[in-house]
């Protein structure tokens, strides 16, 4: 298993893979530790920007700045956007030819019942239909579940990234989705995954101390 981290022009992280076949390609001296990919998983922690005004101000430059700014994250948002939707559908053509690379999405602002419900009447892969009603069940399938984890998923999209600390509280909540999400996700997209036992937010909260 290889693990490469996102960054400034690449906070996905997902280009690395996208690129290394070029790679392979054209720099027969490169060591590189693999020439090849099977299977892909992609967690993104970024959600996309909620709508918001831009505040005026008194000082015309202000303005002009606080709308480049927005500017600026709308353009990466429709960025990781279009990514997300083109690898996912490379890895659903992958899934039903039965060759290619696969790959599963973790996307933070999800509940962990979106790709679940997304697939268990799927008929056309009987064998992910079969996970995805294992993965609803695990989860236990009832309407204040499903309205408890769409309440976690909507914390989780709309928590700041700040260069502090979280708070334990916020810190384990976050965890715990992002475990149960990742989780529920692989369980139904890729094979050989099989789900743990569900754990709780209150397990995580120990952890963290």
């Amino acid at each position: 298993m290889l693990l490469t981290d996102g960054g400034v022009y690449d906070n996905m992280a997902d280009q690395w893979a996208a690129g290394l076949a070029g790679r392979v390609r054209d720099n027969a001296a490169l060591d590189i530790r693999t020439t090849g990919l099977d299977e892909l998983v992609v967690a993104n922690a970024s959600a996309g920007p909620p709508w918001t005004t831009v505040k005026a101000s008194w000082l015309p430059i202000r303005n002009e700045l606080s709308t480049l700014g927005r500017v600026k994250d709308v353009q990466y948002a429709v960025s990781t956007s279009t990514r997300r939707h083109d690898l996912v559908n490379a890895w659903e053509t992958a899934a039903r030819a039965g060759h290619g690379v696969t790959g599963a999405l973790v996307h933070i602002a999800q509940s962990p019942f979106e790709v679940p419900d997304a697939f268990a009447q799927d008929d056309r892969l009987p064998d992910r239909a079969a996970r995805a009603r294992e993965a609803i069940t695990w989860l236990g399938g009832s309407d204040a579940n499903r309205a408890a984890w769409a309440a976690v998923a909507e914390e989780s999209r709309t928590l700041p990234t700040v260069l502090r600390k979280l708070g334990p509280d916020a810190t384990a909540r976050l965890l715990w989705h992002a475990y149960v999400l990742a989780a529920c996700n692989l369980h139904v997209l890729l094979p050989g995954y099989p789900l743990p036992p569900l754990p709780t937010e209150e397990e995580f909260r120990e952890l963290i101390g």
